[in-house]
């Protein structure tokens, strides 16, 4: 009875000290979001305080783009990389030395981090879709409209960001884009919140899992919810495999980077798909996808295991 209770209370310390990480994430989140705010409105003077009021405000400013991507960088800047860094340095110096920026392989993990990313695209391309068409229980009318709402308020963002005319704008846009979330949201998710929960929960796979999870959630676009959580998970043992936080970062930084363009050349019309759908991928790829995807994960974990940097 004693070894019940001892690891009933083991499990119940375990629960607290991850969801006292969890609180720690948004508690960043919403600390670098107000900060944000107040820098916006003070020395930008843009200022909102609602979903309605961005959305008026994208529709009546002569240069929507340009309110958007000075709203996402000042954000992104204190919530991604001022206060993860300064948390590091003050409560965990020690992961620094997790951010190995010449671990073993390095070379082969960021090439075959590449190759798994571009063989799981048509996977995750039917996981958009399949995500799309869920619909929540009549109960949960207001949820589903709740949901809805966030969802085309991140479509607004997205097709006014999106568009550039010239080199200097696309590489503003790209360091927007693409640059600081694939730096700066690996900083916080993978280096902070993924290595506390494994300190605590001593699993790398629940670890991976939750952050994942995690990651997916902060987003606010639950319609793409899912194909998103995978992303994470998989950014999560690129990281942990490789034992480098270098690789997720790379891949992470060239996923947003190719949605940018794609999206960007198929508004233009540059090309003649959407790549936003799935109508031009046929079945068979998906399949060959699933395969080609499940064979270059085992060989990345198998070349981590023969290296040494996980067993």
């Amino acid at each position: 009875m004693e070894k019940l209770n001892s690891s009933g209370s083991r499990i119940s310390l375990k629960g607290f000290g991850v969801l006292a990480v969890i609180l720690k994430m948004f508690g960043i989140l919403l600390i670098g979001n107000a900060l944000g705010h107040f820098v916006l409105k003070e020395v930008f003077h843009i200022n909102f305080s609602s979903e309605e009021q961005l959305l008026e405000l994208i529709k009546t400013a002569p240069n929507p783009q340009s309110i958007i991507l000075k709203s996402q960088g000042v954000n992104a800047l204190f919530t991604f990389f001022l206060l993860p860094i300064s948390y590091i340095i003050f409560f965990k110096r020690s992961y620094i030395e997790k951010f190995n920026p010449v671990s073993k392989r390095f070379m082969v993990f960021l090439f075959l981090a590449v190759v798994i990313f571009f063989t799981g695209m048509p996977l995750l391309a039917y996981l958009v879709e399949w995500n799309k068409a869920i619909n929540l229980p009549s109960g949960l009318k207001s949820v589903q409209a709740w949901m809805e709402k966030s969802e085309h308020l991140a479509k607004v963002l997205t097709e006014t960001i999106i568009y550039y005319e010239d080199n200097n704008s696309f590489f503003v846009v790209l360091l927007i884009v693409a640059i600081l979330p694939g730096i700066g949201e690996e900083l916080l998710f993978r280096g902070i919140v993924q290595n506390e929960i494994q300190d605590i929960l001593k699993s790398p796979t629940w670890a991976i899992w939750i952050t994942g999870f995690l990651f997916s959630f902060i987003h606010f676009q639950f319609f793409g919810f899912f194909p998103r959580m995978l992303l994470g998970v998989l950014f999560g043992y690129f990281y942990y495999w490789s034992g480098n936080i270098y690789v997720s970062m790379f891949v992470h930084f060239m996923n947003n980077a190719l949605s940018l363009v794609l999206a960007n050349m198929y508004k233009q019309k540059a090309i003649s798909f959407d790549p936003d759908s799935v109508e031009f991928i046929p079945v068979y790829s998906v399949i060959i996808s699933i395969i080609t995807f499940a064979f270059f994960v085992y060989l990345y974990k198998r070349i981590s295991t023969e290296a040494g940097i996980t067993k």
